[in-house]
C-alpha cells in the first residue's frame, strides 16, 4: 500500500512514516500493527469500504495522536468544493485555539475578559492569533468566529481494530463518539463479531467484520451531528491541510 498517497477513492493516507512536518498532530510510534492485526488495518485500507460519493475527498490518519490516545483509523470525509480555493493560515495554529473557537461556536461571542475566565490569560494569544489570520472577528469588544473558521467535513469516521479482544475495542469505539460522526469496531473473527453486535448496537456503534478474505459491514452505526468537539475541528483541519499540501 503507498504511504502518503491517495488511495482508489481520492483519500489521502496519513501515518507515521509518511511525510507529515506540515501537521500539528503526532503518530504513535513503535511497531503496535505486526502480524494479523496489521494486516486486518491494512485491508480496511486497501478495499476501502465506505461510501465516498463522486465529489468528495478526504484523509486517512493511522493512530494519530489526540488526548484521549491513539484512535486505530479516522478517516475524515469532505466536499471537494469546499477545499478547491482553501489555503491554510499563514501561521500554524494550536490545539489550544480550536478550542477556543469551538468554545465560541457553542456559546456565541465574548469578551475578552469572559474568555480569560475559562482559558486563562494564555486565551490572550489565541485570540491574537485567531484575529491575525482572520478566523475571529472583534466587535462592541466581543470576539466571534469568521466565515474562514468554519467546519467542512461531512464525517468523521473512527475506527477500531481488534483480533482477539473485540470487547475492548467496543469501549474504545464508544469513547471515539467524543469527536467522531461515526465509530466503527473493525474485527477478523465474525463469530466474536455476533458475540458483541448487541452491545455494538445498544451503543451505537458501527460493526464490521474480516471474513473470508472481504470486509462485511454487520451495523452501519449512528451518524452523530458534527463538530462534536474541538478534536472534530482539528481532523477537519488537518485533513484540509493535508491535501492542500499534495495539490
Amino acid at each position: 500500500m503507498p504511504m502518503s498517497n491517495y488511495t482508489n477513492k481520492r483519500l489521502l493516507v496519513l501515518h507515521r512514516n509518511a511525510n507529515t512536518d506540515y501537521l500539528s498532530t503526532g503518530f504513535r510510534g513503535g511497531g503496535k500493527y505486526l502480524g494479523p492485526e496489521k494486516a486486518l488495518v491494512n485491508s480496511f485500507i486497501r478495499d476501502n469500504p465506505l461510501d465516498v460519493a463522486e465529489g468528495m475527498t478526504g484523509a486517512i490518519f493511522i493512530e494519530p495522536k489526540i488526548e484521549s490516545g491513539y484512535p486505530d483509523l479516522v478517516i475524515v470525509l469532505i466536499e471537494e468544493k469546499e477545499i478547491e480555493n482553501w489555503r491554510p493560515p499563514e501561521i500554524a495554529l494550536s490545539e489550544a485555539d480550536f478550542r477556543l473557537i469551538q468554545y465560541l461556536y457553542q456559546v456565541g461571542p465574548g469578551s475578552e475578559s469572559e474568555i480569560s475566565k475559562g482559558f486563562g490569560l494564555k486565551s490572550r494569544k489565541s485570540l491574537d492569533r485567531l484575529a491575525s489570520v482572520g478566523w475571529l472577528k472583534l466587535a462592541k469588544n466581543e470576539f466571534s468566529p469568521t466565515q474562514l473558521s468554519r467546519f467542512s467535513a461531512t464525517e468523521i469516521i473512527a475506527v477500531e481494530a481488534k483480533i482477539s479482544d473485540p470487547r475492548r475495542a467496543l469501549l474504545q469505539a464508544a469513547t471515539n463518539t467524543w469527536f467522531a460522526s461515526r465509530s466503527i469496531v473493525l474485527t477478523g473473527s465474525k463469530t466474536r463479531a455476533m458475540r458483541i453486535k448487541p452491545h455494538a448496537r445498544s451503543s451505537r456503534l458501527g460493526l464490521w467484520v474480516f471474513d473470508d478474505s472481504q470486509l462485511v459491514q454487520l451495523l452501519k452505526g449512528t451518524k452523530f451531528s458534527q463538530p462534536r468537539s474541538y478534536v472534530s475541528r482539528l481532523f477537519d483541519y488537518w485533513a484540509r491541510v493535508a491535501i492542500t499540501n499534495q495539490r
